[in-house]
């Protein structure tokens, strides 16, 4: 209904200033069944039906059939036939229609609706207005643009410039609707309504931008920072991903950090309870964006260093920190003008002046393996990582010195440690040897090594303990030295282990022990462990895993390929290893293994899946002198997949112990603790809200690839959010059950449904006619071109159709049609926007077996599916699909710039996609990011731009008046989304993404609150403001809004700040501001936990303030401290064994003392006072 509702307004307020109607047709008036022939008037009516054309009048009595599929009639409508005539029409009855004189600069509407039963071999729907001047001859052009043929129901809107068809003034009209079919003959082939020709007033001065140029200009020239009244709280599953590099530091084991492959890095300040993002939101987006190395000071905690490479710049870079890794500012460039990154950083625990960087780029497991001739390493960015060198410096990190003797050119470090005792030992660690320095280092030489085997350690650790040896320290060095395979005739002969020296590195003890099994003990399982066992061998031998299958024995003494050792270091004969056998050569079983008594014994300390579980070869294991049983690690929502399946694929890339004796790894992209010496692992990075509900709040810490978001879901506050690698999830309500403001999630595809549930979800659709069906498509890993569909809420899911090749390739915009919900659409982009590795550019899309490209079509609930490409320019790329909110045929397609050169722009179909024409964008524009029609206002809205820095034009657009003219609402060179909130078309939110043009300044989120006359930078918290895949308005609360980021899952901001003045807290910033780590704790030992002061706003730390109300003295009535944010009821009773009733609720916090009086009140009431959050 929202046509006419809004031509019924048009109306009143264009005739209010001038416009005239000047010919109208609904058919109301006119009797049922009454019929014109050639050239005559339908009685009743303004309308003649011309050139053998005849008409009849019908509605739902006398034409049930197209009644129900013609739903834009109004009630009576015409149905037509027509006869051997080529120019059989509608028009009108007068001839000509005169009018009051008009310019030609005044504008012109003419609409219809038509419904067409069968699809007709000639369009209807063309137009001749026939203007004239007092008499002259009319003009005789016509238009059929808008023209339609194929079977269907179609609103037809004819609008533009009297001058469009003739350039004087005019005072005369006769319209014509065309209909023949080219000389033939048909009956009852074709039915309208709602005819409506009005003649506007003088073109409307066009409406000028809102923005305010300065403010644009400075976004352009300089840093903008982010407004302090809106920051961005995450939810969604916790990590999900893989960790690269993980430290705890060194003065204060509840601050830890971590650096993530999708390009985060994260802190905690109260040992993991909440994380935040440690990159800059108000920077460039990769500064900084990746730590390599990072180390804390002993004695000043606050104090840090981090190196990391600019992928800008290309440059090796430091950073400092100095307050415990909360911000990090750039220091120096160690080698300026170096393009080279470095492996490690090390700080002396004496004398926080003195800093170490070693070279190299082998702490990546992920890219980093060793053979027999040496390391290799598989990272793209390998030209980018040093080697041979290790720097000093002794001014905090000012000023380096590079030494480069005597280590071989390729020398690529592990570790570096500073004797705690004498701050001129230093120890490095790099694959030709253990090195160490004895004046600080300025000179360096390889230790002698006896008792090593090969002094090629992979990794290295130490142990201090002031107290020993009477107040003398006792401090020892300990490494895992790289494993090697040796053939000797058809065996593996396994060497290397662990060894520690006590006397810098002249003598080495053995700790090897019993790490070694005997393999032939080992059941071929899961993935097969034997297999995992010849492709490391075969690596490491530079040869084939089936040249080692065929050829050599399972040994009987082996151990695999560790990579990293850790000591407790409260504890100096307890020391975990650990193995990666996904991304490294290594093989399992056991993901960690440790020792408690020197080495003499060593057991598989973590344990996961079916392989223990169901204690394959126990007799084996309880053989060994040392070795507990089963399984002993707990994880959120990947646990079911970790318990029922194999564990090839958990792959662990670090082991740390803390100052406790705590014991952190990550495990299938869960950071994992023991706090029990290796007895039990538990995973911290999500807490359920009650046992077995599997809703799931996050610790802030993520690596989750947040994909898509779905807020068309038919429920308020309920929405979908698709992610890579860990599947749909859902957002609940019981969040508050962990903390207040929690935001929970349920997975409904992925590990904790089934083993091959899809995982990684490109786009969602939730069918408006019926919201319990859901569709979703995938871009990558299992089920990857299925088209999965839910009909009970996403309680089960099947299969549909396999649309497209079973390739990785990312689909975008799946719609279901809302008048006919058989009808399904999307989009596979040709060309796709790449935010890892600071590119932010557009690339290829898939490989060369996908097959077509564009838009995809189903007419059958999804089960087959066309192209309807028709009009769409060859090799374009159609990156966003939007229909129409009423008339579910109008679509439109917003075509990005191509990774091959190919312009893009904006299309449009007004036939579901049969046929697509171009329309009108801003001058300058060939990259159209994102489209959108506002629901309410028909408002269309276009983000513009690309990265490349050419100059080409960006920002962000609306048109008022279809798309012939655009007004300028965001004024940026690179705007990748633009969406208007459906509850208040004031609110529109903006992604600015990197530009060349612009240094790549300010990229992220904007939002106005007033149309785009004051807009507000909002970045902060999320820390990936280069990397927003989504952001989008709350369809139903104008004070809410919600994204998704690429490398840390999804978030929410409440922008209510913005118009209040005053920013809604959140409980971890009031948690921290107090100095308090426990949520449930009761930090002063009153009457409240920390969680009910958080509610009520008094001091967690002061016993003697507490939520609490008083009596008002001389009147009747209470009083109570209230808070901002908060809301307060009064409830009252007069017998406390009775019940209590609302006296009085909805009281807003003012910050200040409220007193409220009970004009009825007696001397005998009781009151109590409750308070929640707003």
């Amino acid at each position: 209904m929202r046509n006419y509702i809004y031509w019924a307004v048009l109306l009143t307020l264009l005739t209010a200033s001038g416009a005239q109607i000047i010919w109208s047709e609904d058919f109301e008036g006119a009797s049922l069944g009454a019929t014109s022939g050639n050239n005559q008037t339908l009685t009743g009516t303004v309308v003649q039906t011309a050139n053998t054309a005849s008409g009849i009048i019908v509605d739902a009595s006398t034409d049930s059939g197209a009644a129900a599929s013609f739903t834009y009639a109004s009630g009576k409508f015409i149905r037509l036939s027509t006869g051997a005539n080529a120019w059989t029409a509608l028009r009108s009855s007068s001839d000509p229609i005169f009018f009051t004189q008009t310019s030609p600069t005044q504008t012109y509407t003419l609409s219809f609706d038509v419904y067409i039963p069968s699809t007709l071999s000639t369009a209807v729907g063309d137009i001749r207005l026939k203007f004239t001047w007092n008499g002259t001859a009319a003009e005789d052009l016509t238009d059929a643009s808008m023209a339609v043929r194929t079977a269907g129901q179609y609103h037809i809107e004819y609008s533009g410039l009297i001058s469009d068809f003739l350039n004087t003034n005019v005072n005369a009209a006769r319209p014509f609707i065309g209909i023949d079919q080219g000389g033939t003959a048909l009956s009852d082939y074709l039915y309208v309504d709602n005819i409506y020709f009005e003649i506007g007033t003088s073109a409307a001065t066009p409406e000028t931008s809102p923005i305010d140029p300065v403010w644009f200009a400075d976004l352009k020239s300089k840093r903008i920072e982010s407004s302090p009244l809106v920051q961005w709280q995450h939810f969604g599953p916790g990590m999900s991903g893989y960790i690269d590099m993980f430290w705890i530091n060194n003065g204060d084991p509840n601050a830890m950090y971590d650096s993530l492959d999708m390009g985060n890095s994260q802190v905690t300040l109260n040992g993991g309870a909440f994380w935040r993002s440690m990159r800059d939101s108000d920077g460039c987006g990769y500064h900084p964006d990746y730590f390599v190395a990072m180390d804390f000071s002993y004695t000043d905690p606050d104090f840090g260093l981090a190196v990391r490479r600019n992928v800008k710049t290309n440059r090796g870079e430091l950073f400092q920190s100095t307050d415990r890794g909360a911000s990090w500012t750039f220091l120096c460039e160690p080698i300026p003008g170096s393009d080279k990154r470095h492996n490690v950083i090390a700080v002396d625990p004496s004398n926080d002046n003195n800093w170490y960087i070693g070279a190299g780029g082998g702490a990546f497991i992920k890219d980093a393996h060793y053979t027999k001739s040496g390391i290799t390493n598989t990272s793209p960015w390998k030209t980018y990582m040093s080697e041979g060198f290790i720097m000093y410096s002794k001014d905090r990190g000012t000023n380096w010195t590079q030494v480069s003797s005597p280590f071989p050119v390729d020398s690529s470090f592990s570790r570096i440690i500073v004797d705690p005792r004498d701050s001129n030992k230093v120890y490095a660690s790099c694959q030709h040897g253990v090195y160490r320095s004895s004046d600080g280092g300025l000179s360096w030489s390889k230790v002698p090594g006896n008792g090593l085997p090969y002094n090629q350690p992979r990794y290295m650790d130490s142990y201090f303990d002031p107290e020993a040896n009477g107040g003398a320290g006792e401090f020892l060095l300990y490494i895992v030295e790289i494993t090697h395979y040796d053939p000797v005739g058809s065996e593996i002969v396994t060497s290397g282990g662990v060894y520690r020296t006590a006397d810098g590195g002249d003598y080495w003890e053995n700790l090897t022990g019993d790490l070694a099994i005997d393999f032939t003990q080992i059941s071929r399982f899961g993935w097969d462990y034997h297999n995992r066992f010849y492709r490391a061998v075969a690596f490491w031998m530079e040869t084939t895993a089936s040249d080692i299958s065929n050829n050599y024995n399972l040994p009987a003494s082996t151990f695999s390929q560790f990579h990293q050792i850790a000591v407790d270091p409260t504890h100096k004969d307890r020391v975990y290893l650990v193995h990666n056998f996904k991304h490294d050569y290594a093989f399992p079983p056991g993901n960690i293994w440790m020792t408690e008594n020197g080495g003499t014994n060593w057991f598989a300390a973590a344990r996961e899946g079916p392989y223990w579980i169901n204690g394959l070869d126990d007799d084996y294991w309880n053989s060994r002198a040392v070795q507990p049983l089963g399984m002993n690690t707990t994880m959120a929502h990947v646990d079911r997949d970790h318990r029922l399946y194999d564990a090839i694929t958990v792959g662990p890339r670090f082991v740390k112990v803390n100052q406790l004796g705590h014991v952190y790894t990550a495990f299938a992209q869960q950071v994992m603790r023991s706090t029990d010496n290796g007895a039990t692992w538990i995973q911290v990075d999500d807490d359920e809200t009650s046992p077995g509900s599997g809703n799931w709040v996050g610790r802030g810490n993520s690596n989750l690839p947040g994909e898509s978001i779905c807020l068309q879901t038919g429920t308020p506050g309920t929405y979908l959010w698709g992610s890579g690698e860990h599947g749909l999830w859902r957002n609940m309500h019981d969040g508050d059950l962990v903390y207040p403001g929690a935001i929970a999630v349920k997975q409904l595809t992925g590990q904790s449904v089934d083993k091959d549930d899809p995982t990684s979800i490109t786009t969602i659709a939730v069918d408006p006619n019926d919201t319990n069906k859901i569709y979703t498509l995938q871009f990558r890993q299992d089920k990857r071109n299925h088209l999965r569909h839910s009909s009970d809420g996403g309680e089960t899911w099947i299969t549909l159709s396999r649309p497209f090749p079973d390739i990785d390739i990312r689909s975008r915009s799946l719609m279901v049609d809302h008048q006919n919900s058989d009808i399904l659409y999307f989009t596979i982009p040709y060309s796709i926007w790449q935010p890892y590795g600071g590119a932010g550019k557009y690339r290829g899309n898939g490989s060369a077996d996908m097959e077509v490209y564009g838009v995809y079509k189903s007419m059958d609930g999804g089960m087959t599916w066309i192209n309807p490409n028709s009009g769409l320019p060859s090799g374009s790329s159609v990156w966003k699909l939007f229909m129409d909110p009423v008339d579910s045929r109008i679509i439109y397609a917003a075509l990005a710039y191509t990774h091959t050169g190919t312009p893009g722009g904006l299309y449009k179909t007004v036939d579901g996609a049969a046929n697509w024409f171009p329309m009108t964008v801003p001058a300058g524009v060939t990259c159209v990011n994102d489209v959108m029609v506002h629901k309410t206002t028909g408002d269309l809205y276009i983000a513009c731009g690309r990265r490349e820095g050419d100059g080409s034009i960006g920002g962000a657009y609306v048109s008022r008046d279809g798309g012939e003219t655009w007004v300028l609402i965001f004024d940026f060179p690179n705007v990748r989304g633009v969406n208007a909130c459906a509850a208040n078309d004031q609110v529109i939110a903006v992604i600015a993404g990197e530009d060349d043009d612009v240094n790549d300044l300010n990229p992220g989120a904007y939002v106005t609150v007033d149309g785009g006359h004051n807009w507000h930078k909002i970045n902060r918290r999320h820390g990936q403001p280069e990397k927003i895949r989504e952001l989008q308005a709350d369809p139903y609360d104008e004070t809410i809004l919600w994204c998704c980021l690429s490398g840390t899952g999804f978030w929410k901001a409440d922008i209510s700040g913005l118009t209040t003045g005053v920013a809604k807290p959140f409980f971890w910033d009031w948690m921290e501001e107090h100095g308090l780590a426990d949520r449930t704790g009761n930090a002063d030992g009153d009457v409240m936990s920390n969680i009910e002061e958080y509610i009520a706003d008094t001091d967690p730390n002061n016993m003697q303030e507490y939520f609490a109300g008083e009596v008002v003295a001389g009147v009747v009535g209470v009083k109570f401290r209230s808070a901002l944010n908060r809301i307060y009821s009064v409830e009252k009773t007069d017998n406390l064994s009775g019940n209590w009733f609302v006296w009085t609720n909805g009281v807003a916090g003012t910050g200040s003392l409220i007193e409220l009086t009970d004009p009825e009140g007696t001397s005998n009431a009781f009151y109590r006072v409750n308070v929640q959050m707003d």
